[in-house]
């Protein structure tokens, strides 16, 4: 069964589908930049975000997470350039 989260009056299950693509589809993600990647990992523990899978390719990058409801996801995406 899930584990939901719940709140005062709710319980929720959310989750999310991320992509990211470089520009033009270049071939940019490897080496120190897919391992610079890694320190996003931190950054989703210290905003309770729970990475259930990730890929990072040579020109794009598979994130499935799932968070709380009371994260702005955009926000966090705008704080957090790489």
């Amino acid at each position: 069964m899930l584990d939901y989260r719940k709140g005062s009056h709710t319980c929720y299950d959310l989750e999310i589908h991320i992509v990211w693509i470089t520009k033009y589809r270049k071939s940019l993600l490897r080496g120190m930049i897919a391992k610079e990647f890694g320190s996003f990992r931190e950054i989703c523990l210290a905003n309770e975000i729970q990475i259930i899978q990730g890929h990072v390719s040579k020109e794009h990058i598979h994130l499935h997470d799932n968070y709380d409801q009371a994260i702005n996801l955009c926000s966090n995406s705008t704080r957090h350039r790489f």
